[in-house]
């Protein structure tokens, strides 16, 4: 049954609240995990380092990553990942997809690493860009978005969830 309006702008305060406090402790009071998802998503990057560079915590770290790449996945393509200068983090980010249990998700975005230069993803040089893109890279990568964008592994929100549950002692 949808929600009433009273109850959507509830809903909608308090999930506000809890980003806005960066509230970790009402974060795992949350039993929806869309909701818990949905307040993890903006309350890791307020563990981001400079420059957005990924949290030190390792826990922190591999969250934040996958969720960088499931938004980039869902919000256009993988390639904003690279674009957007997670490129350095690649490798790690298709460890952290294993480490929460999203082993077709990493094997979609390691294909997608194998196939780049050997220089790496030519971050900054349009044209490089493009004509990487038109090759065989850019076949590998529409392939990987397909894949991704139908979440292989179930829901990631679920992953999230039980992941983060699993390492509760590592956050504020």
């Amino acid at each position: 049954m949808p929600m009433s309006k009273k109850q959507l702008r509830q809903w909608r305060e308090r999930m506000d609240a809890i980003i806005q406090n960066r509230d970790w402790g009402a974060l795992f009071q949350l039993e929806d995990t869309g909701d818990f998802a949905l307040c993890l998503d903006s309350l890791i990057w307020t563990l981001a380092g400079p420059d957005n560079a990924p949290p030190q915590v390792h826990t922190h770290r591999v969250l934040f990553l996958c969720i960088q790449v499931e938004d980039c996945v869902q919000c256009d393509s993988l390639l904003n990942f690279f674009d957007e200068g997670f490129a350095a983090y690649g490798r790690e980010a298709e460890k952290a997809l294993e480490e929460i249990g999203a082993p077709r998700s990493a094997a979609a975005l390691r294909q997608v690493l194998s196939a780049l230069p050997e220089g790496g993803y030519p971050a900054g040089d349009w044209d490089a860009c493009k004509a990487l893109y038109g090759g065989a890279f850019g076949q590998i990568l529409e392939q990987a978005d397909s894949t991704l964008v139908d979440y292989p592994d179930g829901p990631m929100r679920d992953l999230y969830y039980a992941y983060a549950q699993a390492h509760r002692e590592d956050f504020p």
